[in-house]
């Protein structure tokens, strides 16, 4: 739609530890105009997370990298506002994976319509979206406190940590910081504090055989997970997580930030720790 302005920021070049406002770069061009079977998008707003910084380098990971000149990538909750699709019709509010950009084009595939009645749009990218998916997957799934059970999250002001005591307290277990029992179980979905390192080791011993020994002593189960595994499960939680939210037991707080162009400085400001709750920028009304 040559009347429509986009607005795009682009990886510039691949950071080297914390990245700086230097690595990512604004463009404006003219919206895409959809062919028959898409659908153009205006995205609302766009998820931040610390699985980007990921995304940045050129390593081998569970995804592909963002090449450089592309749109960074990123979830979004977009309305549609051309439509050449069967399924969807202007004015729909979907969840998207659309990156850090005004406008997209979709083939309607990975789409999922939102009811703006049932709860905040924006909470599809929180509490009811990745972010709440991988907290009761990872602790339900994996960890499966049973009631009286103490449950340790090492980071619990972000999207998924908050939501992880919450959820550990409405199953009856105990949200405390004691020291691993025997038998205990680790959820692993995320590394911050290492995601900026250089892939050199930290200066200081390996502790890795200690860790290994407590694995072995006190009979561990440590296990990594990306939230897409659990897949199947997703209508599971967004019934589930819906009902806990409307009875008041699971609450959230969302760090909105307006303007697509701030999203470098939040996002460099979300890995420093500088941010409480599930990081959004608001791209538009």
């Amino acid at each position: 739609m040559p009347d429509l302005q986009n607005q795009q920021i682009l990886l510039a070049a691949r950071p080297t530890g914390m990245p700086v406002p230097e690595n990512f770069r604004i463009v404006h061009t003219p919206a895409p105009e959809p062919a028959n079977g898409q659908l153009l998008l205006e995205v609302l707003y766009l998820s931040l997370d610390p699985y980007m910084r990921g995304r940045m380098d050129d390593a081998k990971s569970y995804a592909k990298p963002v090449e450089i000149g592309a749109v960074m990538e990123g979830g979004t909750v977009a309305r549609v506002v051309t439509s050449k699709h069967p399924d969807y019709a202007p004015g729909d509010i979907v969840l998207s994976h659309s990156g850090w950009q005004r406008y997209a084009l979709s083939d309607g595939e990975n789409l999922r319509k939102l009811d703006p009645a049932l709860a905040p749009i924006s909470t599809a990218l929180g509490v009811l979206g990745m972010p709440g998916f991988t907290a009761w997957a990872g602790l339900l799934q994996i960890g499966q406190p049973k009631p009286g059970e103490a449950v340790v999250v090492a980071a619990a002001s972000g999207a998924v940590g908050s939501a992880v005591g919450q959820i550990a307290r409405i199953k009856g277990a105990r949200a405390v910081f004691p020291l691993l029992n025997d038998f205990a179980r680790v959820s692993v979905c995320g590394l911050i504090s290492q995601y900026n390192a250089l892939p050199q080791a930290e200066p200081g011993p390996d502790k890795l055989a200690l860790l290994m020994r407590d694995v072995l002593k006190k009979s561990l189960t440590i296990r990594g997970f990306i939230q897409r595994e659990f897949a199947a499960l997703r209508q599971d939680f967004l019934r589930e997580a819906g009902q806990w939210i409307e009875d008041g037991r699971l609450r959230y707080r969302e760090d909105i930030v307006d303007g697509l162009e701030r999203a470098p400085a939040a996002f460099i400001d979300l890995l420093q720790g500088r941010n409480f709750g599930k990081l959004v920028i608001k791209v538009a009304d």
